[in-house]
């Protein structure tokens, strides 16, 4: 079976995110973060997002509490 895969560039719903605010500004880009997306086996949200040097999971409860607004997206 195969997975869709989805590439997504977001940024905060929040404008009160100063650093993501200056990622922007600095990068002149609509977007502040990278993240991966798929569906699990089970039909459970799996995120994986770019954070600094290294790559935190967001699980489907972080989701919710801090939504984002996805600026690109490929699959």
């Amino acid at each position: 079976m195969d997975k869709l895969v989805f590439i997504e560039f977001t940024r905060p719903k929040s404008w009160l995110n100063p650093l993501s605010w200056l990622i922007r500004l600095v990068e002149c880009t609509p977007y502040s973060h990278v993240r991966l997306s798929w569906i699990n086996s089970v039909g459970v949200p799996v995120v994986y997002e770019a954070s600094g040097t290294s790559v935190k999971f967001l699980g489907p409860l972080a989701l919710v509490d801090n939504p984002v607004i996805i600026t690109h997206a490929y699959k």
